[in-house]
């Protein structure tokens, strides 16, 4: 098992249709982490910008879902290897 494999692995699943939805739910993971994460940084981006609290929050639920945009293009990316500590989730 390679740490490149690993590292930029994408979903695996014995088709395009089952890739592509299994990188859709983990995009969804990690948008919902991403606002999860918001909350406190909107109360630390009041503290050191001057913005209200939703305009520091609203920013770092834009940031939260470009990685989540970030995170589906990796997992449904097929010219990666297919992630070998991943298995197929049969949803």
């Amino acid at each position: 098992m390679s740490a490149a494999a690993v590292v930029l692995g994408r979903s695996p699943g014995t088709t395009f249709g089952a890739t592509v939805k299994l990188a859709f739910l983990r995009a969804i993971r990690t948008f919902i982490q991403g606002v999860a994460a918001s909350f406190g940084t909107g109360l630390i981006g009041t503290s050191l910008l001057t913005a209200t609290y939703w305009e520091a929050f609203g920013v770092s639920v834009l940031g939260a879902l470009i990685t989540a945009g970030a995170s589906f293009l990796q997992n449904v990316a097929t010219f990666f290897p297919e992630d070998p500590t991943q298995t197929e989730a049969g949803i």
